[in-house]
């Protein structure tokens, strides 16, 4: 993963943490952190099997 990659993951995993945190105190910011990791894994794993298929593409 990149730097950027990193930084987006981070990001997309606190920005969920604290909405949920903030609509559902104090379980919240467990769940909510919970669910940013697994789209966060989720992501980066559609990510690479897309670079996969561009880099087998052009082989």
């Amino acid at each position: 993963m990149d730097f950027i990659d990193w930084l987006l993951a981070i990001g997309l995993v606190a920005v969920i943490t604290v909405a949920f945190g903030l609509l559902l105190p104090p379980y919240g910011y467990i769940g909510g952190a919970l669910i940013g990791a697994f789209l966060a894994w989720r992501a980066l794993r559609q990510r690479r099997e897309l670079l996969k298929k561009q880099k087998d593409d052009n082989q």
